[in-house]
């Protein structure tokens, strides 16, 4: 399940967010999930679907991926959490 959604407001330090993040998780068994443009989306399908615990992205990417899973035509997500919701322990039972 994932439990933290942190957003940047660039892409770049998205992605050096994400790079610390899982650095100071690579002994845990947190995942960590990246969701910016300019990346493929079918990778960052493949992540979200993996559930990861924390998922770092930029407000418009993670947007995109919540409006194409409402309109179905992101059927490669159809399986992860929506970003932004369904997060937490409680949404897990």
């Amino acid at each position: 399940a994932t439990y933290g959604l942190i957003l940047t407001p660039a892409r770049e330090l998205a992605v050096q967010v994400a790079g610390m993040v899982g650095r100071l998780a690579q002994f845990t068994d947190v995942r960590v999930a990246l969701v910016v443009g300019g990346l493929s989306l079918t990778a960052q399908a493949v992540a979200l679907r993996a559930r990861p615990e924390i998922v770092v992205g930029t407000p418009v990417s993670a947007e995109r991926e919540r409006e194409r899973e409402r309109e179905g035509e992101n059927k490669n997500t159809s399986q992860a959490p929506a970003l932004g919701r369904d997060c937490g322990p409680a949404a897990a039972q």
